[in-house]
């Protein structure tokens, strides 16, 4: 019998909020999500595209509970997500 633990996933609802041009994404600016965790930043963002395909034409990065997350990080558990579009400076 192996004793090791299984990893098993969970779905957690997440508050979401989008900024600039993604809202037009979204029916608002807040709203709540299903996500699968454990994941990884870069999963949760597939999790994301699969429920709303437009952002597909989208660059975004995302932030879980305040900290910017590189694609490989990986998230235990999350009670916001921020999706923050590509911008630029002058």
């Amino acid at each position: 019998m192996n004793s090791e633990k299984q990893h098993t996933q969970e779905t957690a609802d997440v508050a979401v909020t989008v900024f600039g041009p993604l809202t037009d994404v979204f029916p608002s600016e807040r709203f709540q999500c299903s996500v699968m965790f454990p994941a990884g930043v870069e999963d949760i963002r597939k999790q994301l595209v699969r429920q709303y395909p437009e952002l597909r034409d989208y660059r975004f990065q995302l932030a879980v509970d305040d900290v910017l997350g590189a694609p490989e990080t990986l998230v235990q558990t999350a009670s916001h997500i921020a999706l923050l579009p590509a911008y630029g400076g002058g």
